[in-house]
């Protein structure tokens, strides 16, 4: 991922959220790629929250205006 964090660091966005309950356990590689993210200074932002991998739509309500903003609109 070091050949890449120049790039990533161009990002006008980089938003990631998991639940903490994720069946298929990715909230464990998200951390993980968190910690790498922080730890090469690529600006990220990362939730986690209280639910599974299925019937997340309503987490749309917080990662679309995060979108909207970052494209400009």
């Amino acid at each position: 991922m070091d050949r890449f964090a120049s790039n990533l660091k161009k990002l006008k966005l980089l938003f990631l959220d998991c639940g903490r309950e994720d069946e298929f356990y990715l909230e464990l590689g998200a951390r993980a790629l968190v910690k790498r993210l922080e730890k090469l200074g690529v600006r990220h932002e990362y939730e986690e929250f209280d639910d599974g991998h299925m019937n997340i739509s309503y987490r749309m309500d917080v990662s679309l205006p995060k979108l909207s903003h970052a494209l400009g609109r």
